[in-house]
């Protein structure tokens, strides 16, 4: 079988535009995908009025209860600003977009671990702008 150098080219030609083509997709430098952090960068894309309908509309999963439960599903999923507990998901209302900084989503294991007993359903933190 003899090889033509001008197919060899080509051949490598098409290699280097699939590999083009195939990392394109990914912004640089950007992490993809951590869905239980919202960054400063996002909020500020948002058109959102307050935390609970930004999370409402880009994070719904968050405001639904789950972890350890027992018949009545007692209990709520918690939110705290700035390390300060506020209450359930409704308090989110209260928290104006522009004063946040960014939020997270602990699930029940790792709230339970940094608050204790008391945070089956998972917590919601959110960071001010300081």
């Amino acid at each position: 079988m003899v090889v033509r150098p001008g197919s060899i080219i080509a051949m490598i030609g098409i290699a280097v535009m699939l590999t083009a083509c195939a990392s394109s997709g990914a912004r640089s430098g950007a992490p993809r995908g951590d869905r239980n952090l919202v960054t400063s960068e996002e909020i500020r894309e948002s058109v959102a009025l307050n935390a609970y309908d930004y999370i409402q509309s880009n994070r719904p999963i968050w405001l639904r209860r789950r972890g350890q439960t027992s018949i009545l599903m007692d209990g709520d999923i918690l939110v705290y600003l700035d390390e300060s507990r506020l209450g359930g998901p409704e308090s989110l209302r209260q928290i104006s977009l522009v004063a946040v900084d960014r939020m997270q989503f602990l699930d029940a294991s790792a709230a339970q671990q940094r608050f204790g007993v008391g945070h089956s359903h998972g917590v919601i933190l959110v960071y001010s702008r300081r």
